[in-house]
């Protein structure tokens, strides 16, 4: 079976092949930011990718400036793969996601697509409303899906993926062994790191307020999401001592943590005692005036290179672009101990790599890091050529394009 880019009619005309991409946010960063990614490298006068989106946001923004045609669907759900199904909220989440097959399968009916790309294997459940439409498949597994944890819920993922998925795209070795018997059918493609159109200069002293330029500036980026452990990172950051320090925390924004109904409820009950995850973070935002809040940046190349250390706490096991992005910039990176962190970084070479979910050897791993920045740092000029070409953007595109284009 070949994707070819172009679809000949018996009487020899050419026609455009369409691609459905499909997401489940809207935001940017990590998986959305690899699909803007992925669809900014595809030839348009051969294909005609079409987004399908949960909701519109900042990536639907810039899928908008690339002319783009861009769908919704609000009740478009991802599995809840770290959780048991038996919670309320998992129980919810799948009763949201069965009642958005027939919607989907409508969508998919009206664009009528070549091929539908699910950009999560956590989309997987759709795979088989896309074969039941006549449809071709691509999934892309960027998820790290232990394979001690929620056993049967893992079987039925491999199994639905195993059946229905056309091509299956893996961002790397442990991603690629998930879904077994699958070889044949099954590519590697590195996320690339790609910082051609990723850089505006950004004022540090703006950002903060005040003359930062001789202080050292921690960065975290992962928003607000528990999984990304944001709460870990400030508790750890707060018990730094020194005003020479400074956390650039993206994707944070303080005021919405009590804004609405439900973040109102969490603020009164604080003042109570009943703190929530999300209020404990507002309380270290309130108290520790080192940490400043940004919006997630896109164009992030020039806040990594002016940053003195890169702070990551995955509170499950994931695959951490960022880290590579660090390493290829020469800012080190504390990051937890995974199957990918470990491939990305040359087995710890070239990162600072914690036990995973230790937050106390995190802690020790950031002041490992304060007391030997200096040789950490020099480090990573050996690690920056292993990486960039690991991730680098013309092989791993070609990779894709292969996939797309050949059985």
């Amino acid at each position: 079976m070949a994707f070819d880019c172009c679809n000949v009619r018996p009487n020899g005309e050419i026609t455009m092949k369409k691609i459905l991409f499909v997401h489940h946010c809207s935001n940017i960063g990590g998986g959305s930011y690899c699909l803007l990614n992925i669809i900014r490298t595809l030839d348009q006068s051969d294909l005609v990718p079409i987004v399908l989106l949960k909701k519109r946001g900042p990536l639907s923004e810039e899928f908008s400036k690339l002319g783009i045609k861009v769908l919704f669907l609000r009740d478009i759900t991802v599995v809840p793969y770290n959780k048991s199904i038996f919670r309320i909220n998992s129980i919810i989440t799948y009763f949201v996601l069965g009642m958005s097959f027939l919607p989907f399968k409508k969508i998919i009916n009206m664009i009528n697509p070549d091929i539908v790309y699910l950009n999560s294997v956590m989309l997987y459940p759709y795979l088989r409303m896309v074969k039941r439409c006549g449809k071709k498949s691509i999934i892309h597994i960027r998820e790290h899906w232990p394979l001690d944890e929620h056993i049967h819920q893992l079987r039925h993922l491999q199994s639905t993926v195993g059946k229905y998925a056309d091509r299956i795209i893996a961002i790397n070795r442990y991603s690629a062994s998930l879904v077994k018997n699958t070889e044949k059918k099954t590519y590697i493609v590195y996320d690339w790191v790609d910082f051609s159109n990723r850089y505006i200069e950004h004022d540090l002293n703006e950002i903060f307020g005040e003359d930062v330029s001789n202080k050292r500036v921690f960065l975290y980026a992962g928003g607000v999401s528990v999984l990304k452990g944001v709460l870990e990172v400030f508790q750890a950051f707060n018990h730094i001592d020194g005003d020479e320090y400074r956390l650039l925390a993206l994707g944070v924004d303080k005021d919405a943590i009590v804004s609405g109904i439900r973040g109102k409820i969490k603020y009164l009950l604080s003042k109570v005692g009943w703190n929530s995850y999300s209020m404990r973070v507002f309380n270290i935002l309130e108290s520790d005036k080192r940490i400043v809040t940004y919006p997630p940046i896109y164009e992030i190349k020039d806040i990594i290179e002016k940053s003195y250390c890169i702070l990551s706490y995955f509170t499950i096991p994931h695959s951490n672009l960022l880290l590579a992005e660090g390493i290829i910039l020469g800012t080190p990176v504390v990051a937890a101990r995974t199957s990918e962190s470990i491939e990305y970084s040359e087995n710890g070479k070239y990162s600072i790599l914690y036990e995973l979910k230790n937050y106390h050897d995190f802690q020790e791993k950031i002041t490992f890091f304060i007391q030997n920045d200096a040789v950490c740092k020099n480090n990573l000029a050996r690690g920056a050529s292993i990486a960039a070409e690991r991730f680098n953007p013309q092989k791993n595109i070609s990779r894709l394009l292969n996939v797309i284009d050949n059985s």
